[in-house]
C-alpha cells in the first residue's frame, strides 16, 4: 500500500552566521498511512518545526522530497495553486 505522507532523503540546510552551514535535518526518511498519528517529540532546536515547514510545503528541502496525495514532488498542488495557499 502507497503511503499518504512519504519524506525521501529529506535533509535542510540554513547558512548561518559567517557562511557556516547549521545542519537542521539531515537525511530523513518517514512513511505515514492514511489515517495514522504520528508525533515528533525531541528536545527543543532539533527540527521537528522545520520538519513539519518542509512537509506543509512552506519551506523546500535542501535534499530529498515530500511526496503527499495533493502535491507533487516539487510542492506544486494538483490543483495548480501554491503550497499553502487557501
Amino acid at each position: 500500500m502507497e503511503p499518504f505522507i512519504r519524506i525521501e532523503g529529506v535533509s535542510q540546510v540554513f547558512e548561518a552566521r559567517r557562511g557556516t552551514a547549521l545542519r537542521a535535518l539531515s537525511d530523513i526518511s518517514l512513511d505515514v498511512q492514511e489515517n495514522e498519528f504520528v508525533t515528533l517529540v525531541r528536545r527543543s532546536g532539533c527540527g521537528k518545526s522545520t520538519l513539519l515547514r518542509v512537509i506543509a510545503g512552506l519551506l523546500p528541502p535542501t535534499a530529498g522530497e515530500v511526496r503527499l496525495p495533493d502535491r507533487d514532488q516539487h510542492g506544486d498542488r494538483a490543483d495548480g495553486d501554491a503550497a499553502g495557499a487557501p
